[in-house]
């Protein structure tokens, strides 16, 4: 799958289906770790928003890439912050990739590109994440 997945900067025309992967992603790996009420629906609203406000102004302080297979279709993405905590340097808020696609590579894909830009717009800091 990697061989035909290529990575390009988002814009403001996929923060709709950005948000749908992003909603997607959180019901099937936070079930039950984030309150069922939420991921039924208010969610999506959540997500939506979101990711309309990160798109609207393109800034050199984000990174926000997504992964198209050969039909164009998205199939993940990532964020990167970059200053998001001085002392931790960048942060990596996003990586989501559709979960019946995990496994093939996207997201290594993703992960690279991310700690890449993260190298050069914050020279010698780590980047790092919070999991659940």
């Amino acid at each position: 799958m990697t061989g035909s997945v290529v990575l390009v900067a988002a814009g403001p025309e996929d923060a709709r289906a950005i948000a749908a992967l992003h909603v997607t992603s959180w019901r099937s790996a936070y079930q039950g770790l984030v309150p069922d009420a939420f991921l039924a629906g208010p969610v999506e609203e959540d997500r939506r928003m979101l990711w309309e406000s990160r798109l609207s102004v393109p800034d050199d302080w984000q990174l926000i890439l997504k992964a198209e297979d050969d039909r164009g279709t998205m199939v993940g993405f990532t964020c990167v912050l970059r200053d998001a905590d001085p002392a931790w340097g960048p942060l990596l808020d996003n990586l989501h990739v559709i979960p019946e696609l995990k496994g093939r590579g996207i997201g290594v894909l993703l992960l690279q590109a991310s700690r890449a830009w993260s190298s050069v717009v914050s020279p010698g800091q780590p980047m790092h994440l919070w999991v659940i």
